[in-house]
């Protein structure tokens, strides 16, 4: 069954979420997609200003509920980086909460992202350490399969995926430079452990050696 979320393009304001965008929110639909695989967002990427805050805010995908709060239930965040001068979209984030999970939502965002790049020769990137999120992406992205530093890269626009042909010249290169590059970002997904045994923000809360 098809989700029944209003998929929408918002941007930063300020260089950060915008101002209708409850982070306490955004916080408990992005932990509750990423704890169904035993993982966690550290808390300190919902703190603004924070180094593990997305940095370079360029847009964000929001499917909201069709209801009178129009709560956000999934995402795709967007950050920019800069390869050789060349901007390149990374994905820092992506998820979906229930009910809305496998039922198409997550396609869509990607989808959506790809089409607001159409007539541009600006390429995407996303990371995952989850072998089975990997296969899924494979079915989207147009790089072969990249592993480093413990992340499966996924690249979107430097290849045309029915012929393997590079889309501009010079796109396995800059894949190969953006991939190391986002392969070795900060994590800012972890396994849930004994250090962590609450998802919500907490003041105290420090972060553990596996971040390194």
């Amino acid at each position: 069954m098809p989700h029944n979320l209003d998929l929408r393009i918002e941007h930063p304001i300020g260089g950060w979420f915008p101002a209708d965008v409850k982070i306490s929110q955004l916080e408990a639909v992005m932990q509750e997609s990423f704890e169904k695989r035993s993982m966690v967002v550290v808390p300190e990427y919902f703190i603004r200003g924070s180094e593990y805050s997305p940095q370079n805010l360029l847009f964000m995908i929001f499917g909201r509920e069709r209801t009178p709060s129009k709560d956000i239930g999934s995402g795709l965040i967007t950050t920019q980086e800069i390869i050789d001068g060349i901007p390149i979209d990374y994905y820092c984030k992506i998820f979906v909460g229930e009910p809305h999970t496998g039922n198409g939502a997550m396609r869509d965002m990607i989808h959506m992202a790809r089409q607001y790049r159409d007539g541009t020769q600006i390429p995407g990137l996303l990371r995952t350490s989850d072998p089975q999120l990997s296969r899924t992406y494979s079915k989207y992205s147009d790089t072969p399969p990249t592993e480093i530093n413990g992340f499966h890269i996924h690249g979107f626009g430097f290849y045309d995926k029915a012929t393997g042909k590079e889309l501009f010249e010079g796109a396995a290169a800059l894949f190969d430079k953006a991939a190391h590059k986002i392969a070795h970002k900060k994590r800012t997904v972890i396994p849930i452990s004994s250090e962590v045994l609450s998802v919500s923000p907490a003041p105290a809360y420090q972060p553990t050696p596996i971040y390194a």
